[in-house]
């Protein structure tokens, strides 16, 4: 099935410590919320919960198109996933498990394989031929994708909700335990090695790491881990934000946090352990993911489906460099003017204090030119 979105095309200005502005260049509509997305090359495949698998072309975010869907059912489509095979992906179907669906015809995707999870699949990272699959309270599992079979589990301590993947170690968000890492080397032994825990009373729902430290995503807040040591994760700082923290992306120097009720955060990462939030981008709805590409970036969330352009968030402008001033002319001298010379006194004497040309005459004080007032410009606009 193929067919034109609805597009609706509006300026969105930012509230932000920089001069950027963004364009919404497109907006899709969807059944249902949705909490995770992939893009590749020129299709986006989106999760929505009520609505089922949804595919887009979105080689032109300015006029995504929508290629093809596939129903979910009773369960809710939370995550999907790219595999080695460029014609299949895993979409994490929470109380169905996991799925394997061939899109080697984006018009019509086919579900290929499925594996049925103990708890809800929340979501999944594929390392190879292996599906590392977030599984909710039974911890994390490892599925042999090609075949659709499981191979290892490890039981974590409360809700495994989201991982990521650096090398060796898989780093996941095991909800009120923390931040759970496990030795994946042998990934059909997967092997807990080391835990760091959150401040008091918070959730990890979610972790990306990135320069040697973990942001993990909370129920409120971001908490920076420094993971420079694997087997001894150290808590660095707390970022604040309003809201739950599901998915962090990086690129380059930027980080993108989507935050559940406070919009879309933009962090400046230059320095990894002091972050510096430089923009904030709010729709009103609750965001959920985030994935950035070289021209856009893309979110989700109970809004749908959105792609905005334009410069870098925390692109502003550098200064222009000073041209040095041009030097004032030099005015030319104002000629004295000679008076008149006065009549001679009596014997051939001129007055007391006058020489042969006459006194000089005495120059005005120039009043000096008040200064124009500029106005100053606005402080730096933080995120209201």
């Amino acid at each position: 099935m193929q067919g034109n979105l609805m597009v609706t095309a509006l300026l969105v200005s930012l509230v932000s410590t920089c001069s950027a502005q963004w364009t919404m260049v497109s907006w899709s509509s969807t059944a249902g919320a949705v909490r995770g997305f992939v893009v590749a090359g020129s299709y986006a495949y989106i999760g929505d919960e009520s609505g089922g698998l949804r595919i887009l072309d979105v080689s032109n975010p300015s006029s995504m198109l929508l290629m093809g869907t596939l129903p979910f059912g009773v369960a809710h489509g939370h995550d999907v996933a790219l595999t080695s095979d460029p014609d299949i992906i895993i979409v994490s179907m929470h109380s169905l498990g996991i799925w394997k669906v061939n899109m080697s015809d984006v018009t019509l995707p086919v579900v290929v394989g499925t594996y049925v999870t103990p708890q809800d699949a929340v979501m999944s990272y594929v390392v190879g031929n292996y599906a590392l699959v977030a599984c909710d309270a039974a911890g994390l599992l490892v599925v042999h994708w090609p075949s659709m079979k499981l191979v290892a589990s490890t039981l974590l301590v409360d809700r495994a909700l989201h991982i990521d993947v650096v090398g060796s170690y898989a780093f996941v968000a095991d909800g009120s335990a923390g931040l759970h890492v496990v030795d994946i080397s042998n990934v059909q032994l997967p092997t807990l090695v080391a835990t760091a825990a959150l401040p008091t009373l918070n959730l990890a729902v979610g972790v990306k790491v990135h320069n040697k430290f973990a942001w993990v995503g909370m129920a409120s807040d971001i908490y920076l881990v420094d993971v420079s040591n694997p087997l001894a994760p150290v808590g660095v700082t707390t970022i604040t934000t309003m809201g739950a923290c599901t998915w962090i992306k990086f690129d380059g120097n930027r980080a993108y946090a989507a935050v559940w009720h406070d919009g879309l955060q933009v962090f400046d990462n230059t320095v990894p352990s002091a972050p510096v939030r430089c923009s904030t981008y709010r729709t009103g709805t609750v965001i959920t993911s985030v994935v950035v590409t070289p021209t856009n970036v893309f979110i989700s969330g109970s809004g749908g489906f959105t792609s905005l352009t334009g410069p870098d968030f925390c692109d502003t402008p550098s200064p222009p460099t000073a041209a040095p001033p041009t030097p004032a002319p030099t005015p030319a001298p104002t000629p004295i003017p000679v008076p008149t010379p006065l009549p001679a006194a009596p014997g051939g004497h001129t007055p007391a204090g006058q020489g042969p040309a006459g006194p000089q005459t005495p120059q005005p004080t120039p009043v000096p030119t008040p200064l124009s007032t500029v106005g100053s410009a606005p402080g730096g606009l933080g995120p209201p």
